[in-house]
């Protein structure tokens, strides 16, 4: 409450960082990590995922037999 994007960010540990700059960081690009179990035909699908599209792409990518168990590192501060 009251923050605005020159306020001192409070999730970054005191970095310096504003809030502004925090929200303003690019996402993670994930090609160059990727690109290299796609050419060794070890990926079958991906996707990008926003918003509800792990809930609605995963089921789409996977045979009718198979589930799937989804994990994640840590969420950055900010959310």
């Amino acid at each position: 409450e009251g923050l605005n994007y020159q306020s001192p960010c409070p999730w970054d540990g005191g970095d310096g960082k504003t809030v502004g700059d925090a929200l303003l960081t690019p996402t993670k690009i994930y090609v160059k990590a990727c690109l290299p179990l796609l050419k060794a035909g070890l990926l079958k699908a991906m996707a990008h995922i926003t918003g509800g599209g792990l809930l609605e792409n995963l089921p789409r990518s996977l045979p009718k037999t198979t589930g799937a168990a989804v994990t994640h590192p840590p969420l950055p501060a900010v959310f």
